[in-house]
C-alpha cells in the first residue's frame, strides 16, 4: 500500500509491474543518466490479490489472481499470472506458493479441481 500511495502522490498510474515489483519511488542512476525506479521487491518474487464473497448462509466464492516476476526484470512481457474462481473460501497464503517459482497452473489445477483456473500472459496496466 505504501507503494501505490506514493504513486498517487506523485501522480504517476499504478501498472502490474509496478504493483508485483513494489515500485516506491523515483531515482536517478548516475551511471547510466537516466532515471529509475526504486522496488521493495527487486529480485524474483510473487504477488497476488483475492477478493472472496461470503452470503449470509455462510457460502463463499473467491476470485483471486497471482503474479510472478523471474529474476530481476522490469519488462511487463515477463509477467506471469494465474486467474482463480473457486465457490469456497481460498487464503491468499495458500496460494501464493503455486507462483513463488514460477506459475504452477497444472499444480493449482490439481489442488483446486473444482476451480476454474486460467492463465495468460499480464497485459501491464490495471
Amino acid at each position: 500500500t505504501d507503494a501505490a500511495q506514493g504513486a498517487q502522490l506523485r501522480g504517476q498510474g499504478r501498472t502490474q509491474l509496478s504493483y508485483v515489483r513494489g515500485a516506491w519511488s523515483k531515482g536517478t542512476d548516475d551511471e547510466q543518466d537516466r532515471v529509475v525506479s526504486r522496488y521493495l521487491r527487486p529480485r524474483a518474487t510473487a504477488s497476488g490479490i483475492l477478493l472472496r464473497y461470503d452470503d449470509a448462509q455462510g457460502a463463499s466464492v473467491t476470485l483471486a489472481r497471482l503474479f510472478h516476476l523471474a529474476g530481476t526484470s522490469t519488462d511487463a512481457a515477463d509477467l506471469k499470472d494465474v486467474s482463480i474462481a473457486d465457490r469456497g473460501a481460498l487464503d491468499l497464503v495458500e496460494l501464493i506458493p503455486y507462483a513463488k517459482n514460477g506459475v504452477e497452473t497444472r499444480r493449482l489445477k490439481e489442488a483446486y479441481p473444482k476451480a476454474a483456473v486460467a492463465t495468460r500472459q499480464a497485459s501491464g496496466a490495471f
